[in-house]
């Protein structure tokens, strides 16, 4: 009676050993991998990538605040024709690793304007509901940034020198 009773002892502690683990696994914080909303200013580099003499534009952004995984991307759109471009900040999500580099910094995006003849542009820069319109100027000598309001963004080199 007495290795019975030890038996079923041991089979019941066996059994509720597992409550604790199962307990874990559903209250561990996993990081979100779902696309978060923008709530940070975003900060816009204005660069000529003079690499192998291509004379391409692209605006280097982040956001202000910093994120508990240091790849967080900014998920943007772009879309425009002719002499206008509309770029939109649409939210913050992991790289595409879809794995958290678990170091605190800024969410990035590198936007491509690609190689642009002298003129003006009219672009549009948007994070979320905050919309900025300006102008980019291309010359031979230098690209202007002109952006009078800004809102939600944050234009850190506003001329480039070509």
């Amino acid at each position: 009676m007495l290795k019975q009773s030890i038996y079923l002892s041991c089979k019941t502690m066996k059994n509720l050993m597992w409550i604790p683990f199962i307990a874990l696994l559903f209250s561990c914080e996993k990081v979100q991998d779902s696309e978060l909303l923008i709530d940070s200013v975003v900060e816009i580099e204005l660069l000529e990538a003079v690499a192998a003499g291509t004379g391409e534009i692209t605006l280097r952004c982040k956001t202000l605040k910093e994120y508990i995984c240091y790849n967080y991307v900014i998920g943007y759109d772009k879309a425009g024709e002719g002499n206008a471009l509309k770029i939109n900040f649409q939210h913050i999500a992991l790289g595409a690793t879809q794995q958290c580099a678990t170091a605190i910094g800024p969410a990035t995006a590198e936007i491509a304007l690609g190689k642009l003849e002298d003129g003006l542009y009219f672009l549009e820069l948007n994070n979320g509901k905050l919309v900025n319109k300006g102008i980019l100027e291309v010359s031979a000598t230098e690209f202007i940034l002109n952006f009078p309001q800004q809102t939600g963004i944050d234009i850190l080199t506003p001329v480039v020198l070509r």
